[in-house]
């Protein structure tokens, strides 16, 4: 610091020759913003080295950013750099957040519009939300499109965690089914503890409810299967309760197969194929051995089969087992179709060797 405090005593040129020769031009710079501020960003600008020019501009423009916000913004436009205007804004919002909200919201939207500006009113959604929820949720209508979606999940989950009454009656009161709700929902879904997951599917409306109910048992499969599953058995329409019995059991799998395995067994015989083969899918990487049992098992017909191919897949990368499984399928056409795939398969495999071997 000393060597600093000498180099700021001589002139402009000399303190700046000096500096670059010392390879402290970033440092010399902000130490002496508050002396001359015009003068210091020239010198600044004069730094040959591109980058070491820009990090020394960011520097000089965040040190005024606590002190002096509208020379900063001056420092941002000046540099021409999106990169270091965005960053220094943010440096001022930051810097304002412990005012008045309504300031900082007419400052960020006196900013011109683009990308800057949407990620400022971004941030300060997000930061406002910690004070004011209700008041932050307003302001996201303001929001683009694009930025919309993400600030509004972050929102409620931080909701949900606090308050999971208001964040479930906000779904209720504003989910319409419409397929951007519905990805919200799925993503909401996904990120919510049980308790509040179970509140949040009870709150959507009907036509929402069933576009994200495979997604529900999926996720409730594994944390209360028993639940999971008493909730498929309530679907009565057939296409919606297979593509549910599907995540469930694809959910059940990973965490107790065994009683994945005693579920489906209970299922009506027309629906059970495809289960088995998610089944053994899962099961097969986890557990070979016992996937084997079960087949030695089963009678001999679909169910069976379809278990089959289920392990097939889960060994794929064994052709020699992969082979031994696909003579124990009884359906000619079917076995007829493993041998196609597992060839396929043998080929992918040999190009790749031949491409990581360097074989020309």
């Amino acid at each position: 610091m000393a060597i600093l405090g000498a180099i700021n005593d001589l002139s402009s040129d000399k303190r700046q020759s000096i500096a670059q020769d010392l390879g402290l031009p970033g440092q010399f710079v902000v130490s002496s913003a508050g002396r001359d501020p015009e003068g210091v960003w020239r010198e600044a600008t004069a730094i040959s080295n591109p980058n070491q020019r820009v990090q020394t501009q960011m520097g000089v423009a965040v040190s005024w950013a606590q002190s002096d916000p509208m020379a900063a913004l001056w420092a941002a436009q000046e540099s021409r750099n999106e990169q270091m205007r965005l960053f220094v804004q943010m440096q001022i919002l930051q810097s304002m957040l412990a005012g008045d909200g309504m300031a900082q919201l007419v400052w960020v939207e006196s900013q011109p519009e683009g990308q800057c500006r949407d990620q400022l009113m971004s941030a300060l959604v997000r930061r406002l939300a910690e004070q004011d929820p209700e008041r932050a949720q307003s302001l996201i209508a303001r929001l683009p499109e694009t930025h919309r979606d993400q600030v509004e999940l972050s929102l409620w989950n931080q909701r949900a965690a606090e308050d999971p009454e208001g964040a479930t009656a906000w779904v209720s009161a504003r989910n319409d089914g419409g397929m951007r709700e519905v990805h919200q929902m799925m993503a909401m879904l996904s990120t919510a503890p049980p308790e509040i997951a179970e509140r949040l599917f009870q709150a959507l409306l009907t036509t929402a409810r069933a576009q994200v109910e495979t997604t529900y048992v999926q996720l409730l499969a594994r944390t209360d299967p028993d639940r999971a599953a008493k909730r498929v058995d309530q679907i009565t329409e057939p296409d919606r309760r297979l593509a549910a019995a599907q995540s469930l059991v694809s959910g059940w799998s990973e965490q107790d197969p065994q009683a994945a395995r005693r579920w489906i067994e209970q299922q009506p015989g027309d629906s059970t194929p495809m289960l088995w083969q998610i089944l053994a899918m899962s099961w097969g990487r986890t557990d070979p051995a016992a996937t084997r049992n079960v087949a030695d098992s089963m009678d001999a017909g679909c169910n069976r089969d379809l278990f089959v191919l289920g392990m097939i897949a889960s060994t794929a990368s064994d052709a020699e087992e992969a082979t031994a499984l696909i003579d124990r399928i009884g359906d000619a056409k079917l076995r007829e179709q493993a041998l196609k795939t597992q060839d396929q398969l043998k080929t992918a495999m040999e190009g790749m060797y031949v491409i990581d071997s360097g074989v020309r």
